[in-house]
């Protein structure tokens, strides 16, 4: 019953115990396609990884749910955690992640984002 982090945890899990469900939980802040992943698992299909499009629509949505819930300036303090483990892949220059890290300005990532899911 939770702390389940990989699909792998998950199988093995099922296959111990017999049990019908796993519990997925903070493992998925951090992830947020391993359920999608663990279903595969227990389904025997191939997981498809996130697209770049997928990841950045997240991102995009969870940004702006943010900046509503908390406003602009607190809510993007509050994003700027999740940017590195949203971003993992999508081979984001280091300076453009170290200024992204360190701005204050809703405006700058939203442009950017923005930016992103246009190239």
């Amino acid at each position: 019953n939770g702390d389940i982090s990989t699909p792998a945890q998950a199988l093995a899990l099922r296959s111990a115990s017999g049990c019908a469900g796993v519990m997925i939980g903070r493992a998925a802040l951090k992830d947020p396609w391993l359920i999608r992943a663990t279903q595969a698992a227990f389904s025997g299909q191939a997981y498809q990884e996130p697209t770049r499009q997928e990841r950045l629509d997240f991102m995009q949505r969870h940004f702006e749910a943010m900046l509503k819930q908390h406003g602009e300036r607190v809510g993007t303090l509050l994003f700027r955690r999740w940017l590195p483990v949203y971003s993992r892949g999508l081979q984001i220059k280091r300076a453009t992640m170290i200024a992204l890290l360190q701005s204050a300005q809703a405006d700058l990532l939203r442009t950017w984002l923005q930016e992103q899911r246009t190239s």
